[in-house]
């Protein structure tokens, strides 16, 4: 929440990284959050994919949704999502890995952006998706949102972002998606090195 935000970016201010505008998701105690942490100012913030819909016997809605931040730059108006598909972990019998549920958040956010992308809009959305690139809820923010996957690549030639230790497995979790608009803008993204006393899941930027 933004308790933990603030705390968190007063920490990297007294480390030289500055970064004077951030927001949160959810202010909920229910849900978890994503953040946004910005050193240019933004002009606003929403939540997409608030939505409800059915899941089995249940009516829920994505445990975290899409913050979205958008900026004015040199008259140039783009927008920044921040994203964390629901976790593979904890899933029940009855869908695998989350599977489903991945696929409803995903067509949660492709109904509230897809208009945006369609009108010329220019987007970067990035974060743990929890799915490779090609999975199923990747296909979903494709091809009824208009996504496109920015490559990646990391020192070592692979694009891989997330170490499951235990059974030495690496997964394409962490990347970036760009509308078309956006797409001659942006730079192929850049993986770092796993930092595992801090996360299994490495850094990666553009």
């Amino acid at each position: 929440g933004l308790p933990y935000a603030r705390e968190f970016v007063n920490l990297l201010s007294q480390n030289g990284m500055n970064y004077p505008y951030f927001a949160v998701s959810d202010e909920s105690s229910e849900f978890p959050q994503c953040a946004i942490l910005s050193k240019i100012k933004f002009e606003k913030t929403g939540h997409l994919a608030e939505q409800i819909f059915e899941y089995f016997d249940e009516k829920t809605r994505s445990p975290r949704g899409m913050l979205v931040a958008d900026f004015d730059t040199n008259g140039k108006k783009w927008r920044f999502g921040s994203i964390h598909l629901k976790s593979k972990f904890g899933a029940k019998a009855r869908d695998k890995e989350n599977n489903l549920m991945r696929q409803k958040e995903a067509e949660a956010m492709a109904k509230d952006i897809s208009s945006y992308i369609k009108k010329g809009g220019m987007i970067i959305i990035g974060g743990d998706f929890n799915e490779e690139p090609q999975d199923g809820a990747i296909k979903i923010l494709k091809e009824k949102a208009g996504f496109v996957y920015l490559p990646q690549k990391g020192s070592d030639g692979t694009s891989f972002s997330y170490l499951w230790e235990k059974k030495n497995e690496r997964r394409q979790f962490d990347f970036f998606l760009v509308s078309p608009a956006m797409k001659s803008r942006a730079k192929d993204a850049t993986v770092l090195p796993v930092i595992k006393s801090a996360s299994d899941h490495a850094p990666v930027y553009t």
